[in-house]
């Protein structure tokens, strides 16, 4: 925690875990300073009432919860995360952890419209504009599928004959990559900002 301003701590596989032990080493990472803590349904066990519960049962288990960030990343295996997310929202947490592109994560633009169209129910607010995230995801996805796309950025037509997925674990150099394949040209400072954005 003396190193950087946020530490995260997250708890891989956390809703198969002995909740006594997850609560222990919770306890333990907040108290060593992490601001953030990470709670994952790594695979996917949880429907969307039992996850909001564990969520609600945290809560009333560590007390010094409330005074961090708690974050959820839930899989997808029974293709219930995004309906997952909005009862751990609902349940209080701040975070969600989201992928852009389809994966095992929750999905960024169905929250993005979920939290959007029902912030007073759910006592939460989402500062991602949905105009603009639709038209990045457009571009992302375009790269992702390979589909021939206008490209906003020159003239003609461009064949994207390059795959690109990108995830929490992607490097500065693969965002900018991906960015620069765009057609956008960044001096080093810009790097920086658009890879911390991303993630």
């Amino acid at each position: 925690r003396t190193l950087c301003e946020d530490v995260e701590f997250i708890a891989e596989d956390a809703t198969r875990a002995d909740m006594n032990f997850l609560v222990k080493f919770i306890n333990e990472a907040i108290e060593a300073g992490a601001g953030t803590i990470t709670v994952c349904d790594t695979a996917g066990i949880m429907l969307p009432d039992e996850f909001g519960s564990f969520v609600t049962e945290l809560y009333k288990a560590i007390p010094a919860l409330s005074s961090v960030n708690l974050a959820v990343r839930v899989s997808n295996a029974l293709s219930v995360a995004n309906a997952c997310a909005v009862e751990a929202i609902k349940a209080g947490a701040c975070e969600i952890k989201v992928s852009s592109v389809e994966s095992d994560d929750a999905s960024l633009p169905a929250l993005v419209n979920v939290i959007c169209a029902k912030s007073d129910a759910l006592d939460a607010q989402c500062s991602v504009s949905t105009t603009e995230i639709k038209r990045i995801l457009k571009s992302i996805n375009s790269l992702h599928t390979g589909e021939t796309s206008q490209s906003p950025f020159e003239d003609g037509i461009r064949q994207y004959s390059t795959e690109m997925t990108f995830t929490a674990g992607s490097s500065i150099e693969d965002i900018v990559h991906g960015a620069e394949y765009l057609g956008y040209d960044f001096d080093d400072t810009d790097k920086m900002r658009i890879w911390k954005a991303f993630s």
